[in-house]
């Protein structure tokens, strides 16, 4: 969540000027996080049913079973407000719209980013960072990509985990570090060439 409100922040929206943009911005921005928090949520039920049975798993899956209705009304909540920033006016439709489609972007280029580790995924961010720029006015997209594309392309936070994981894999098993690690590492390449093919197909 923290990524959608440094976004957010970034553009920064004043509450002052104009209080429907603003709350436009956060609600779509928060909704779209709190709906990946339900798809984990569900997922990890889903699971710990599949594990074994321990008193561990059931207590886990508990919890979050508690935990899950909750955040659905969060999802809610968010929905009811939308709806109703919506219905003030065409305009406000189509803010809302236009924000709902964005943050969902956002969100998902930043869930992307937080699993991709693999060779080529600085480039596969620029795909990302790409189609937010497409859910933007035509006006805003030049300001944000000049913003974030160089942070995008060099990607120190991508670098220092890469560098993390390779000393963490290299301290347990060398052997595993060029057996497993480097041929998924490379693997990367392989998925962008079978995704340039079916954007070409």
């Amino acid at each position: 969540m923290c990524v959608v409100h440094r976004l957010i922040d970034r553009e920064q929206k004043d509450p002052t000027k104009d209080l429907d943009d603003f709350l436009i911005s956060l609600l779509a921005g928060i909704n779209v996080t709190e709906k990946r928090g339900c798809e984990y949520f569900s997922a990890h039920i889903y699971a710990l049913k599949q594990a074994p049975q321990t008193e561990e798993n059931i207590k886990i899956r508990e919890t979050i079973e508690k935990i899950l209705p909750e955040e659905a009304g969060h999802v809610r909540w968010g929905n009811r407000w939308l709806a109703q920033l919506a219905d003030k006016s065409p305009e406000h439709r189509q803010k809302v719209e236009q924000a709902k489609r964005k943050y969902a972007a956002i969100e998902q280029a930043a869930f992307e980013a937080g699993m991709d580790i693999t060779l080529g995924a600085e480039l596969r961010r620029v795909a990302n960072l790409l189609e937010v720029a497409n859910t933007m006015p035509m006006w805003e997209r030049p300001q944000y990509l000049m913003e974030r594309l160089p942070q995008t392309l060099l990607a120190p936070d991508l670098q220092m985990t890469r560098i993390d994981v390779v000393q963490r894999v290299w301290k347990r098993d060398p052997q595993a570090l060029m057996e497993r690690f480097v041929p998924m590492f490379l693997n990367g390449l392989k998925g962008m060439q079978n995704n340039s093919q079916k954007t070409t197909v």
